[in-house]
């Protein structure tokens, strides 16, 4: 019925006259803090473009760059339901930004290009994920308390037949569930970041925010009050 782009600029001006919320004691780090994720949305037969599994099963995909802190879209594409999570992530990079990513986005490459960018991130990796150790960081009784269980700076993320050593240290950190697996034993989160400054229990926060964009993806171009809700409910 019309040209969705034309309201793109809409969106973003609107989006930049909303305040900067104040952050919570210890989490002015996070402010800048964006989710990236991907969803499918259901489409009609007849949608030929929307190429998912065949085509009885077509789907689009929305993607979508959500500031976590703000509780508002920065930035979003709809593409066919196969397209690539990681290039629409680096469409909605911007240099200096700060991103969370859950492990479909688990790129080593990628993770470099976010640093070479002057960008900070937080990512889940597989627990295969293969590195070589500098060094064992201590705990304090914070990152405890936040479910960190290990933290380790980086001299090779990936195996050395693979990847070189790193240009610069990147980071892991182990964050418990708090649930266990069907054989019984604790089920944890192995997180990969560039932030050496932080403290591990601010990168256990991080990846937590991610979730704002699994819950509101559905709802975040339009229902403000359902998403600050949520946003609150995982601080």
């Amino acid at each position: 019925m019309f040209d969705a782009g034309l309201l793109e600029n809409v969106i973003a001006a609107l989006v930049g006259r909303l305040p900067t919320p104040a952050a919570k004691a210890g989490q002015s780090a996070l402010l800048p803090l964006v989710a990236v994720d991907g969803s499918l949305l259901p489409a009609l037969p007849r949608m030929a473009w929307a190429l998912w599994q065949d085509d009885t099963h077509r789907a689009a995909k929305l993607h979508v760059a959500f500031s976590v802190l703000k509780a508002n879209p920065i930035a979003a594409s709809v593409t066919l339901g196969t397209a690539s999570e990681r290039t629409e992530l680096r469409r909605f990079v911007q240099a200096g930004g700060f991103y969370v990513v859950d492990r479909g986005y688990t790129d080593y490459g990628l993770f470099q290009e976010l640093h070479d960018l002057a960008c900070s991130f937080v990512g889940r990796v597989q627990e295969n994920a293969a590195y070589e150790v500098l060094q064992e960081r201590p705990l304090t009784a914070a990152d405890r308390a936040a479910g960190v269980v290990r933290d380790l700076t980086l001299r090779r993320l990936g195996t050395p037949h693979h990847f070189r050593l790193l240009p610069q240290s990147f980071r892991l950190v182990w964050v418990a569930t708090g649930k266990r697996r069907t054989d019984g034993t604790e089920e944890t989160l192995i997180l990969v970041t560039n932030r050496l400054d932080l403290a591990a229990e601010l990168i256990a926060v991080a990846y937590r925010y991610r979730w704002a964009v699994e819950i509101d993806q559905p709802y975040c171009l339009h229902k403000r009050v359902y998403k600050n809700q949520c946003i609150s409910s995982l601080a």
